[in-house]
């Protein structure tokens, strides 16, 4: 009878216990959700609101969710990203719920509450500005991450390893009039609340150092972030996005994620093709910070910025349509005039560039060495007293390379190079710039050098010498003004005939622009600049011919108009000074002359008053 009392207790405190654990939950799932809409504006929760009554589904058993069909519909994507879609679903499906979600949970129905979200998380809405570490980015990575070990499955021999690409293709016609559930996708679902979302501030335990994402799943990811790229820009260009070409670099840059794992010891020299977390945010943070920002803009303008357009005049059918890709602030730059950079470029270039620089949405082109001449005179004349950022493009070709066996993965001769300076150029003996400035190699891989806080010689700029980025030793390369001089570090060695001067920089363009060097020491003394990762030894030389120069400045108009008002006093300046009248007739004679002798600078710098064919024009009549 005493035990019959004390089993009666033990229930009757059981109960109570799951009913102050109930309350405790329906409390905590309210303020969550109240937390996630103070987050987001009115006419934002409208938008979603209205989103959401259009894609919906009712069902008895879940109430009203979005289904993954209805879902890809709405991305609008074209069927060559079928997969990144049905990423971006899974994503959503597994972040409804955060931060009550866990790698090896279920996904959940998108209902509402679960809806907003995911799409509160995925378009960084959760992220407080002024926090090293972001909510998205560990968030995204993992509601698309697989389990760690693959042994887990083995006792399962039903259930197959995760995999969004084995999916089948959900956009095609199913007979069903509701459409294809996300059970018929092979995911099965939690039977819990949709919307038991617990604080947004709980504690989880981090999974960070285990987590892993399957190569081909990254590399839909970065397809889908290159294409947003090509898609922005169709009009100007006149051209469809090139999906093999988009494809190519996609798979490039995640073998090359996937090599530093093995070769680094982050994922344990696993065999799998899977890439680790801690690889990816090593890559991530160096080469692309900002590589996420077109994928969230796409998806707030998806879902937030829509209207409802009519299919047909004679159906009633409405469907929510987007006037823009992403929002005008993350539109990826492109310059008004290249022969070097493609909108792949101008993609990576976005993924690393400070927002600072990508305010103005079209370059100016201030020189190229194809149409203006190679020389530091022509250089000089079109790029200096530019007030502003600039933004120097080399295409080499490659003559000789002394680097390792295991890093010779250059399919031909052709590389571009590139180099960022945030202060206006100028002449010296001495380096100059800030830690702002940072060297990129675009083609054919993709790496960017960025400042170590070891030394300061960024940029050096020198009429008899050249041009030199990031410096490696205590001393300028060369204190010489004489031609002669330097003529005499001159050496011939197994690379060819070199500067020797060379030696303390990675990048080096002699004064001719037609010649140089890209080199990094395996052990240098001063580094300006990082060293390779993406190479075995961390060590590289290469001996180039130059192919073409280009230099942009990333600035608005007022800073082009700068430019020119400063050339133009420069000029008259020059001209008074020289106390020569130049007659009005025959004055191009005069002119000519004077350029000759070095008294007047080449007016060639007035090109923004003219297009670009009146400046190759100009050029080749003088």
């Amino acid at each position: 009878m005493g035990q019959s009392h004390s089993a009666t207790t033990t229930t009757s405190t059981v109960q109570s216990n799951d009913s102050i654990s109930s309350n405790s939950s329906s409390i905590q799932r309210r303020k969550s959700i109240q937390l996630v809409k103070q987050k987001l504006s009115r006419s934002e929760l409208l938008a979603l609101h209205n989103t959401f009554q259009h894609l919906k589904t009712q069902s008895t058993d879940h109430g009203d969710f979005i289904e993954p069909k209805r879902f890809l519909e709405q991305l609008q994507l074209p069927s060559d990203l079928e997969t990144a879609g049905v990423l971006l679903f899974k994503s959503f499906s597994q972040l409804g719920a955060y931060p009550n979600y866990k790698l090896s949970t279920a996904p959940i129905h998108l209902s509402w509450n679960s809806f907003l979200t995911a799409f509160a998380v995925l378009t960084g809405k959760l992220d407080e500005p002024h926090q090293d570490s972001m909510i998205f980015e560990t968030a995204f990575f993992e509601s698309l991450a697989v389990l760690p070990r693959p042994d887990q499955y083995q006792h399962q021999p039903q259930q197959e390893k995760p995999s969004t690409t084995q999916m089948p293709n959900i956009l095609e016609t199913d007979k069903s009039p509701k459409g294809l559930t996300l059970a018929d996708l092979g995911i099965q679902f939690d039977d819990a609340d949709n919307d038991d979302v617990i604080g947004l501030n709980s504690s989880k335990e981090s999974t960070q150092d285990t987590l892993k994402i399957l190569q081909t799943d990254l590399t839909e990811l970065f397809v889908l972030a290159l294409w947003i790229v090509h898609a922005e820009h169709v009009e100007q260009q006149s051209t469809v996005p090139d999906i093999d070409s988009i494809r190519s670099l996609a798979d490039t840059i995640t073998k090359t994620i996937l090599m530093m794992d093995r070769s680094n010891n982050y994922n344990n020299k696993s065999e799998d093709d899977c890439i680790s977390h801690h690889a990816f945010c090593i890559w991530k943070d160096r080469n692309a910070p900002f590589l996420f920002k077109t994928i969230q803009s796409f998806i707030y303008t998806r879902f937030a910025m829509v209207a409802p357009i009519k299919l047909t005049d004679e159906e009633d059918t409405v469907s929510l349509r987007t006037m823009d890709l992403v929002l005008s602030q993350d539109i990826a730059p492109l310059p008004l005039h290249t022969d070097i950079l493609d909108t792949n470029c101008c993609a990576l270039l976005s993924w690393c560039l400070p927002e600072t620089f990508l305010a103005t949405k079209q370059w100016r082109r201030l020189y190229s060495g194809d149409k203006d001449g190679f020389s530091m005179n022509r250089f000089e004349s079109h790029v200096f007293k530019y007030p502003g950022p600039t933004l120097l493009v080399i295409k080499v070709q490659v003559t000789n390379k002394n680097i390792s066996k295991n890093d010779d993965d250059l399919d031909d001769t052709t590389m571009i190079l590139a180099a960022l300076i945030n202060e206006p150029w100028k002449h010296g003996r001495q380096y100059w710039g800030s830690d702002a400035c940072f060297l990129m190699e675009l083609y054919p891989r993709y790496e960017t050098f960025k400042p170590t806080g070891k030394n300061q010689q960024y940029v050096y700029c020198q009429q008899q010498f050249g041009i030199a980025f990031g410096g490696t030793t205590s001393h300028p390369p060369s204190s010489s003004s004489s031609s002669s001089s330097l003529s005499a570090t001159q050496m011939t060695t197994k690379m060819g005939t070199i500067n020797v001067a060379s030696d303390g920089c990675i990048l080096y363009l002699d004064n001719t622009l037609q010649n140089g060097r890209y080199h990094q020491e395996q052990y240098p003394a001063l580094p300006t600049y990082q060293k390779s990762e993406q190479r075995s030894s961390g060590a590289f030389d290469y001996l180039f011919d130059v192919e073409n120069v280009e230099v942009f400045g990333l600035g608005d108009e007022k800073l082009t108009l700068l430019q020119k008002k400063a050339w133009d006093f420069e000029y008259q300046d020059a001209t008074r000074r020289a106390g020569v009248q130049i007659r009005q007739q025959d004055g191009q004679v005069d002119k000519e002359i004077l350029k000759l002798a070095g008294i007047i600078q080449d007016d060639h710098h007035h090109y923004y008053e003219t297009s670009q064919q009146q400046q190759q024009q100009q050029y080749h009549h003088s």
